[in-house]
């Protein structure tokens, strides 16, 4: 039989944190989401247009009223 002792540790950075999230790296899945709606000869400013929340959406989602994300702010999830 073995013992495993695990100490989990967060050193220099705090998970969650807008920092960190800015700092992180895109998963396959954005970038891949991404790539389509550039090959679709979309700009940065029709991207970024399509992922903004209007306020009503964002605190129901920030309420916890995730069931009615928008589909594409879902697909880059």
């Amino acid at each position: 039989m073995a013992k495993v002792t695990f100490s989990w540790k967060h050193e220099g950075h705090v998970p969650g944190s807008l920092d960190d999230l800015v700092s992180a790296p895109l998963p396959p899945s954005v970038k891949a989401a991404l790539a389509t709606l550039v090959d679709e000869s979309l700009t940065w400013r029709n991207i970024k247009d399509a992922l903004r929340l209007d306020r009503a959406t964002l605190s129901r989602i920030l309420g916890g009223d995730v069931e009615n994300v928008p589909l594409l702010k879902m697909c880059l999830c």
